[in-house]
């Protein structure tokens, strides 16, 4: 009976310690690997200005500048250079567990997004388990369907042509098409009446990401 209490106890300490997760714990244990340039005194000292009320910048260890542009209790950006940006969501799987959702961005001319998703210990997870990549076909006006056929046989069917934006107090993701920031003025004036520039809002229900 006692050691049934103790193991109850135990796990009971351990879901507190789940749920008292903080984004800033879990910023502070992200892994080099993903942000090599970033040291953990860069870490540190931006989560420190940012608290603070200061301009959250800090030279990295290339001697770049870094900027953690929003902080919230689940949502961290940071802008990584002049053309990239870090986004850093968490999200709640259940009760006691989260999800780390990891969204990069460049932005060479037009923005580009790419999303992964991690344990809060930060092993990686399967992408597919959380979030189904988005298709032109969900910003075509009045199922415009050759244009994804026109735009297969051009070199903008090679590119990730979109971009991803986490919401800083939601568990939300906005979508939007870049496409045409790509694209030739010829091909623009033939995707006008055919391509949306409307985003596309996806919430977090039930462990994933859905199309609102």
């Amino acid at each position: 009976m006692k050691r049934v209490l103790i193991l109850t106890i135990y796990t009971l300490c351990f879901i507190s310690m789940l749920n008292a997760q903080s984004i800033r714990d879990v910023f502070l244990k992200m892994p080099a690997s993903i942000t090599p340039a970033i040291t953990m005194v860069n870490k540190e000292d931006m989560l420190d200005f940012k608290a603070s009320g200061m301009k959250a910048v800090v030279t990295d260890s290339f001697d770049g500048k870094v900027e953690m542009t929003e902080l919230s209790d689940t949502y961290i950006s940071i802008k990584t250079s002049s053309a990239g940006n870090l986004q850093i969501k968490l999200l709640p799987l259940n009760d006691s567990v989260n999800v780390v959702c990891l969204v990069r961005t460049v932005c060479p001319d037009a923005c580009m997004s790419n999303v992964s998703f991690y344990s809060s210990e930060w092993k990686k997870q399967p992408v597919e388990r959380f979030f189904k990549f988005p298709s032109l076909s969900e910003f075509l006006v009045n199922d415009s369907l050759e244009l994804l056929d026109t735009i297969s046989h051009t070199s903008l069917s090679d590119i990730n042509l979109f971009e991803y934006k986490l919401a800083p107090s939601e568990n939300s993701m906005t979508i939007e098409s870049t496409v045409r920031k790509y694209a030739s003025k010829e091909e623009n004036e033939y995707f006008n009446g055919k391509l949306s520039d409307k985003p596309v809002v996806m919430v977090w229900r039930n462990g994933r990401f859905e199309l609102e």
